[in-house]
């Protein structure tokens, strides 16, 4: 079990800042055996989520993710795409959400805008081979990957979390990005700020799993 010490220091008024994934690894080490993920005929505890995360994420430190770094998921929603944002997050990196649904060009088009070093996928994504971008393989209901833990990296709110495209009335689709205390308020969205635009996904992903509780994945 990767532990990991609380991060961030207190806004007046505000609640400390506390990162996503020490959250969750603070609630794997308490309660392993409890269900975090239903998705299709696959099921993860919190305990199996946080080691085969932990697996991934120093998967890809060693594959060139620096901290800092984007790292593309081209991945339907799955457990597999739980574990691989949970994973991006433990390797200091920040996720940004492709889609497979997206039209082609406009996948393209957000590879080009981020450029991440790596590209995580299960199957073909030729936008993801552009600037030197490294496409990998994401397993499905298993990560496949022997027990390891990643590098530990320190974590500071004013810092880039993750990006997904988002829908807006206004402006038609445009993308959301969220630094670390972006996310951390997400998951307290009742008792904090509204919530960014076209986060709402995140919301209902990371609220529960850093509650303690179950999520259950539309198919």
């Amino acid at each position: 079990m990767n532990t990991r010490a609380q991060h961030g220091a207190s806004r007046a008024g505000t609640a400390p800042f506390d990162a996503v994934h020490h959250r969750f690894e603070r609630l794997a080490l308490t309660y392993p055996g409890a269900v975090a993920v239903r998705g299709g005929a696959g099921m993860l505890t919190y305990g199996e989520l946080d080691c085969q995360a932990d697996a991934l994420a120093a998967h890809l430190q060693r594959r060139g993710l620096l901290p800092g770094q984007f790292c593309a998921l081209h991945l339907p929603t799955s457990c597999a795409l739980v574990r691989a944002m949970l994973a991006v997050l433990k390797a200091g990196g920040a996720f940004v959400l492709l889609d497979p649904a997206l039209p082609p060009a406009r996948i393209a088009a957000l590879t080009h805008f981020f450029d991440p070093a790596l590209l995580l996928t299960q199957g073909h994504c030729p936008a993801g081979t552009r600037h030197g971008t490294l496409v990998l393989q994401c397993a499905g209901d298993d990560a496949g990957l022997p027990c390891a833990w990643p590098d530990e990296h320190p974590v500071r709110a004013h810092e880039m979390a993750c990006a997904l495209p988002s829908r807006q009335p206004e402006l038609g689709v445009g993308v959301a990005m969220l630094t670390h205390a972006d996310l951390h308020a997400l998951c307290d969205t009742p008792a904090g700020p509204p919530a960014p635009p076209g986060t709402a996904a995140l919301a209902v992903l990371w609220g529960p799993l850093t509650h303690g509780a179950p999520v259950t994945l539309a198919s």
